[in-house]
């Protein structure tokens, strides 16, 4: 069920996983609110650029909780329809730099999907 709710909202990432649909009453209407949460694995540091471990085996960038965003689709049967992201967080423990796991179905810093404009 996971890939077609994928396959409907036109998303390609592999690494963005659906966990579940519901429907809620959001300011007076009705809304389709889906869940999931998106995981990747960074294969650098964004700010120092170091790789995942050193020479030693140790890890360098570990996961740091998750942040979760609401990101506005396009409506589906006339439900206003958003998606409620968990998005990875990150942590670099050479500069000590900390970021977001950035989903390719929205531009950075924006709360509505590609899709939709």
């Amino acid at each position: 069920m996971n890939n077609h709710i994928k396959k409907m909202l036109r998303i390609t990432d592999d690494n963005l996983n659906l966990i579940s649909t519901e429907e809620a009453n959001i300011n007076g209407m009705n809304t389709l609110i889906i869940k999931g949460t998106y995981s990747p694995m960074p294969s650098a540091c964004k700010n120092c650029h170091s790789s995942i471990v050193d020479r030693e085996g140790n890890s360098i960038i570990v996961k740091n909780g998750k942040k979760e965003v609401t990101i506005r689709l396009l409506p589906y049967q006339n439900l206003p329809t958003i998606l409620k992201l968990k998005k990875q967080r990150f942590y670099c423990r050479k500069c000590c730099h900390h970021w977001t796991a950035q989903c390719s179905i929205v531009e950075k810093n924006c709360h509505i999907s590609k899709f939709t404009t």
